[in-house]
């Protein structure tokens, strides 16, 4: 890695800042492959094995920077986690952001088809039915990022992370259900 990329990683940790980390731009809509790439090139500079026979401070450090190039890439990857993290950096806390009694409904109608789920065949349908509504969501969340609706991204946001618990307590109903 070139000089400059690594002031920039310095400089980017120290501001907590995934995009700056990674040299993309903020957005939601990113090449996924091309931020593996870059993550594993930065991982490779700031790897603690590089550090053997530095100094305690210099080991220290350099781990503590691997901890946040990881957290980055976990975040940005993440369809759900970037779009809470451009969030957070456009002054919207995820605390502060309320599901409508719409959204409300729709969850516990969908808790209620799942908890009465008792076949493969049933819990495959709801599956693929939550897999298509996220996929959904999250082209919904691209444009409303792209045309800078921070309301609607965050109703969007909200109403992805209840469609992503559903997939993992499906996910848990399956496993329990004789193959």
């Amino acid at each position: 890695m070139k000089k400059g990329a690594v002031a920039a990683v310095n400089r980017s940790m120290s501001e907590r800042d995934y995009f700056s980390l990674f040299g993309l731009s903020p957005s939601f809509d990113i090449d996924l492959p091309d931020l593996e790439k870059r993550y594993f090139a930065i991982q490779r500079e700031f790897h603690p094995d590089r550090m053997i026979g530095k100094s305690t401070q210099e080991r220290t450090l350099t781990i503590s920077r691997s901890m946040e190039v990881n957290a980055g890439y976990e975040t940005l990857k993440s369809p759900l986690k970037r779009a809470k993290y451009l969030l957070t950096v456009n002054g919207i806390k995820e605390a502060d952001i309320k599901p409508s009694n719409a959204l409300l409904m729709e969850i516990m109608e969908l808790r209620e088809a799942l908890a009465e789920a008792e076949s493969k065949e049933t819990l495959a349908k709801l599956e693929a039915d939550n897999t298509n509504s996220a996929a959904k969501i999250v082209v919904q969340l691209s444009s409303a990022f792209k045309e800078k609706n921070l309301p609607l991204a965050a109703e969007l946001v909200t109403r992805l992370s209840y469609v992503t618990k559903i997939a993992d307590e499906i996910r848990i109903k399956k496993s329990g259900i004789a193959q």
